[in-house]
């Protein structure tokens, strides 16, 4: 099979729901990933747009410090409720909110008020922050806030 111009094969590992449910979907796994994938790179584009300026910058400091170390599951990453669960046992046990300044009653209300993907992909930024080093803490927060 020819590849199409400019496009390049890659491959990954998907645990056996993810595969049915792309075949299921798509009716082949490649076919479903093929679609998916750049859909999702474009939520994403718009969902971080949409996050600019909905934090101050203590707020923003204070999640990027609570997820400092944190594991991700992208099967409830986009769960307001658990964020807002590891925002609390965060403040009364580091005292993360706090310590940035920001105030954690205001900070679980606007996580409530988010949709699924921005919660989403408001972890998955902060996670790429962590695991690349590619910006300073300052640059980083002055994206959003």
């Amino acid at each position: 099979m020819e590849k199409a111009m400019g496009m390049k094969s890659i491959s990954f590992r998907a645990d056996e729901d993810l595969a049915s449910q792309l075949e299921e979907l798509y009716e082949s796994k490649g076919g479903g990933a093929e679609r998916i994938i750049p859909g999702f790179m474009t939520i994403r584009k718009y969902t971080l747009h949409e996050l600019q300026g909905v934090f101050t910058k203590e707020e923003f400091a204070a999640l990027v410090a609570v997820q400092n170390g944190l594991l991700l599951d992208p099967k409830v990453q986009a769960n307001g409720k658990m964020l807002n669960a590891h925002l609390e046992f965060s403040e009364t046990y580091d005292r993360n909110i706090s310590g940035n300044r920001a105030i954690l009653n205001e900070l679980l209300e606007k996580i409530n008020n988010l949709t699924a993907a921005q919660v989403y992909f408001l972890q998955d930024e902060i996670e790429i922050f962590w695991r690349t080093g590619k910006e300073t803490l300052e640059k980083f927060i002055s994206r959003f806030a």
